[in-house]
């Protein structure tokens, strides 16, 4: 009788099965779903992976689909794909599993939906397309693809904003001429100086060399896609030579002085509690980068009690507005060259970082110690571990200098990484190899560029005699 029941009982359900597979019609939930395959939940996750030798968070995008009761194998049943590359990615990858999953069901594909054609598929009168539209339709594409990060992105759509619309973007694609983009990039931006707080240009120009080089990159890479698609009969950015890079708006009397005052206020012993103070000597004895000293880390510096204490750079604090579609602060995988670099501390810094590590060690006592975990090892932080804005970091170095009575004409604290290298030259006697090695540089005109002047020896001997001076009140 048990025997029998059974055969019955599987009878009945393959022949339930068998009806319901047979009454499956194509679209949505009368293709016998009660969910659409295409109702997918993305989400965004980390997983720790090991990158040179150190452990990384590394972000990835995640798609579910929670399998339906009817065509359920397991009691609790979904189906991912993930992808770093992007959300859309990773959308694909869990709709095509989730398609297979269906088909092995009922042995015929479910039905496609219908796609709204995209931007480049859509009837368009090529002569009505301005290049602002056609700019942003090559941004929106090259973003969608995934192979900018969200910092690089927001980069490059600023410069689009600022030095082109403004200039050229109400100007027909197919009438834009190479003499228009010419002197657009080679004499209209260099042009461009910089506004006091009334509104009226300084001297300083707006826009520097590399600036001004970037942003004709991406322009240039734009239109040699629209000749690509036959929007364009000729390449009106080809073969615009840039203007030869003018010299740092810092001249060498500038620096010099630089140097001998940064020297003689730290030969003073300014206050170590003052957190001013701290940065600044990061800045000038490190030569670091903005976002660099700003993201710096206790476990950045190896062996700090040792004989051969190193300092690794290897990240970036970085920030996009939600404005532009960012996440406000957020640290990057890289420097700003994309390559990591480790290099000696000098002696002269020691001192500040070990009494730093002391300061923040009597912080974290302290129950109004709550940082953000992605910022809890900083270097440069606060009583209560709040991260410090990137935009606050220029008011702080301004008011140290300000605080030592340190006067120098158009200063701006990238300024410190220029003299922190004059240091190197004078006080470390570095050689040319050692210097590219710690400031990161890949060849050597980015070097020369801002100090291979027309002649090293004022420099050496300005940070030599400072140098001796500092001997001297030392006892040395």
């Amino acid at each position: 009788m048990c025997f029998r029941t059974c055969h019955v009982v599987i009878f009945v359900v393959i022949f339930e099965n068998a009806i319901r597979l047979q009454n499956m019609e194509p679209g949505g939930a009368s293709f016998g779903l009660s969910r659409s395959p295409y109702d997918i939940v993305m989400s965004t996750k980390t997983v720790r992976v090991v990158k040179g030798g150190r452990e990384t968070d590394v972000k990835y995008f995640e798609g579910s689909w929670e399998v339906p009761k009817e065509i359920r194998k397991k009691p609790r049943h979904k189906i991912t794909g993930t992808s770093r590359k992007n959300e859309a990615q990773a959308r694909e990858r869990t709709i095509a599993k989730v398609l297979a999953y269906i088909e092995s069901w009922t042995h015929e594909p479910y039905p496609q939906p219908r796609k709204a054609p995209k931007a480049h598929e859509m009837p368009i009168d090529h002569g009505q397309r301005t290049l602002e539209s056609f700019l942003e339709e090559w941004f929106n594409a090259e973003l969608a693809s995934g192979r900018w990060e969200l910092s690089s992105a927001s980069n490059v759509h600023q410069q689009f904003n600022d030095h082109i619309y403004p200039y050229l973007g109400k100007v027909k694609l197919d009438e834009l001429t190479r003499e228009m983009a010419r002197v657009h990039f080679t004499e209209v931006l260099p042009s461009l100086k910089k506004l006091d707080k009334d509104g009226k240009p300084t001297k300083v120009n707006r826009l520097g060399a590399s600036a001004i080089k970037n942003c004709y990159l991406y322009f240039q890479m734009a239109i040699k896609a629209a000749k690509a698609k036959n929007w364009i009969d000729s390449n009106p950015a080809h073969q615009i030579h840039m203007p030869a890079a003018p010299p740092p708006h810092q001249d060498d009397d500038n620096i010099h002085d630089l140097v001998d005052a940064l020297i003689e206020a730290f030969l003073a012993k300014p206050d170590m509690n003052d957190q001013e103070t701290i940065r600044v000597a990061i800045s000038f004895f490190a030569g670091l980068r903005r976002g660099e000293r700003c993201a710096l880390r206790w476990a950045d510096l190896q062996d700090l009690d040792g004989e051969n204490p190193k300092m690794v750079i290897a990240k970036q604090l970085g920030y996009v507005s939600a404005q532009k579609g960012g996440v406000g602060h957020f640290i990057t995988d890289s420097t700003k060259t994309g390559r990591p670099r480790k290099f000696p501390i000098p002696a002269v810094l020691i001192p500040y970082l070990k009494h730093q590590r002391a300061v923040v060690h009597e912080w974290r006592k302290s129950p109004d110690w709550n940082p953000e975990p992605d910022y809890a090892d900083f270097v440069l932080t606060t009583p209560t571990g709040a991260l410090i804005p990137l935009n606050d970091d220029s008011d702080l170095i301004h008011r140290w200098m300000k605080d030592q009575n340190i006067e120098i004409p158009d200063f701006v604290p990238g300024d410190l990484r220029h003299a922190s290298a004059t240091w190197w030259v004078g006080e470390q006697k570095a050689k040319r190899a050692e210097l590219k090695k710690m400031f990161g540089w890949t060849k050597d005109s980015e070097m020369d560029r801002y100090y291979g002047r027309v002649d090293m020896k004022p420099l050496e001997k300005k940070a030599k005699n400072a140098t001796l001076r500092r001997r001297n009140q030392d006892g040395e």
